[in-house]
């Protein structure tokens, strides 16, 4: 009993010490007195902005432990924190703080009306959060923190830094998270960094680094989190990335990448694949197949290979990752069939994206998927009949099947599913019958629009407007008949752009369409419409497009449609004046 109860003892200290490090940047501010060179060094900071009257008001009388965003020790008094996020503090300063001898978190983020010249820390500083603060005259920014050997996380994001150090060893080897995204260094990732062998968290993203990733990259076997999107990175992935045991995410997204991966990720003795939770390859330049052994990554969450030149079918084996939430192969050159085998036990899956490939879906009617999907894009993909398997999905709220050679009615059970649906691409198939019938959308957030896509089919039978509830609609190429309803700004009062072109639609323009406030494109063009145009448009202040061209409308040009400051697009061909002036 007394080692069990020690053990909680212990256990308790521990996760109080866990969180006191974790929250110190976010901690209360203590009452301890306050030191007067500290005071002072604070005092001349304030004293370097802009405007400084007005800046940080809090800042006066002699105690300045209990000025906004300074905390002290509470038994020594020594200022150990400095938080200062959103303060509005602007000025071209030094910044030198090293008389606060004491101090371990500094935090200056977002204040980008702050820009720092030269810097200089106390070297018992911990945690350095600089996001957004302009740097690009500073430089000496890389050997004042070279020379903080505590430091344990670094945020320069956003800093508009354009060099970055280039030395030999560096000092600050206890980092553990490091923040370099969104500057302008334009160079390669300098060697020093696969010297930090504590670090967890690596943000390189958007930063136009070129060359290749060295193979010192295994030296990091500290790494948890890996992000390197959007920058010009080239050449093959280091196999001696599957050495990293710990990583959970990489993000290698948005460069220029090549080669095949499979000795990165189809290495079977790689440590990688029991700790890999995310994988982000999209929009590179890799080539080859899949590997076979992508089932192993168990813990994979994420898996994203989209717009590169992946070729071959996609290895059964995908269908074991139990824990996978986004799976995206789209836009590759992927062939061969899909099965049910290849979704087997994906029972966490909520995206599914293989748009842009010649992949056949051969997945028996009966099959019962173990996941509810909410993002559905097979474009492009051969998905031949209506798939059956959708109406046990009631959650979808993206589906994209456009070009996907359906040749098939859509099925009476699609409009149980269809309340969650805001964006529907059906167009470019073959699809027959009589148009599909919404339910009114469960909106879920604010200001929601559905998008529904059904042009070039063939569906034909009469428009009837309670069978939608959109704000774009395009059901233009299809073989419709019958007059445009008139009660359409009744059902669908917030459309913005409606397309019913090249139908076989006749009757008169409904007037009631000049009660769409919020209507942008109209395009009846290319049906059998007849009788006057409504007078009515003066009201429709965000109209840019309007195509009534090839019908058998007759009469004047109403003069409401030349007072329209917003129309960029104005088509009327064929339409039959009294007077030949008046259809310019």
């Amino acid at each position: 009993m007394g080692t069990s109860t020690a053990n909680v003892v212990e256990i308790l200290a521990l996760l109080i010490l866990l969180q006191s490090v974790s929250s110190f940047c976010n901690g209360d501010n203590f009452n301890g007195s306050c030191i007067k060179t500290e005071r002072e060094a604070l005092v001349k900071f304030k004293s370097s902005l802009l405007n400084n009257s007005n800046s940080l008001p809090s800042w006066a009388g002699d105690d300045c432990c209990r000025w906004h965003g300074v905390t002290c020790d509470d038994i020594t008094g020594h200022v150990v924190k400095l938080v200062l996020s959103w303060a509005s503090i602007m000025g071209n300063i030094s910044l030198h703080l090293g008389n606060l001898s004491n101090l371990q978190c500094l935090d200056l983020s977002l204040n980008p009306s702050l820009a720092i010249h030269s810097l200089h820390f106390p070297s018992s500083l911990k945690y350095l959060y600089l996001p957004y603060v302009v740097l690009d005259k500073c430089d000496n920014w890389f050997q004042s923190i070279n020379m903080l050997p505590s430091l344990l996380e670094l945020e320069l994001w956003n800093c508009e830094l354009s060099i970055i150090g280039d030395v030999s060893h560096v000092n600050f080897t206890s980092l553990e998270v490091l923040d370099l995204e969104s500057n302008n260094f334009h160079s390669t990732i300098p060697s020093w960094l696969y010297n930090i062998t504590k670090l967890q968290n690596l943000v390189l993203q958007d930063n136009a680094f070129r060359g290749s990733l060295s193979t010192d990259i295994s030296n990091l076997n500290s790494l948890a989190s890996l992000d390197a999107d959007f920058n010009s990175l080239e050449g093959n992935i280091p196999n001696t990335l599957n050495r990293l045991c710990n990583l959970i995410e990489l993000h290698l997204g948005y460069n220029k990448f090549s080669g095949e991966i499979s000795g990165t990720f189809g290495n079977s003795s790689g440590c990688i694949k029991n700790s890999l939770e995310t994988l982000i390859l999209l929009n590179n330049s890799y080539s080859g197949s899949i590997p076979d052994n992508l089932g192993q990554f168990k813990r994979l969450k994420e898996l994203s290979f989209s717009e590169n030149s992946f070729w071959g079918s996609i290895p059964v084996s995908i269908g074991q990752l139990y824990n996978l939430e986004i799976l995206d192969f789209s836009k590759n050159s992927l062939h061969g069939k899909v099965s049910e085998l290849h979704l087997l036990n994906l029972r966490s899956l909520f995206e599914l994206s293989m748009d842009g490939n010649s992949l056949v879906f051969d997945i028996d009617p009966e099959w019962i998927p173990p996941f509810q999907l909410s993002w559905i894009h097979l474009s492009s993909c051969e998905v031949g009949p209506f798939p059956q398997w959708l109406r046990t999905q009631k959650s979808i709220r993206f589906l994209d099947m456009s070009n996907a050679s359906i040749s098939d009615n859509i099925p009476d059970w699609f409009e149980n599913i269809s309340s969650n649906i805001v964006s529907l691409d059906l167009s470019y198939n073959q699809l027959f019958g009589t148009l599909p019938t919404f339910r009114k959308l469960n909106t879920t957030y604010a200001n929601e629009y559905r998008i529904i896509l059904l042009k070039s089919n063939q569906f034909d039978g009469f428009l009837t407007c309670s069978q939608f509830d959109a704000t774009i609609l395009d059901i233009s190429n299809n073989l419709l008949h019958g007059q445009i309803p008139q009660n359409i700004s009744d059902m669908m009062p917030s459309l913005r752009h409606l397309s019913l072109s090249s139908n076989y639609l006749n009757g008169t323009v409904p007037a009631t369409l000049c009660r769409i406030e919020s209507l942008q494109i109209l395009d009846l063009s290319n049906n059998q419409l007849s009788g006057r145009i409504p007078s009515c448009w003066g009201n429709l202040t965000s109209l840019t497009v309007i195509d009534f061209s090839s019908n058998m409308l007759s009469g004047d040009v109403p003069m409401s449609l030349g007072s329209q400051e917003s129309l960029v697009s104005l088509h009327l061909q064929t339409i039959l004046c009294k007077e030949r002036s008046q259809c310019h």
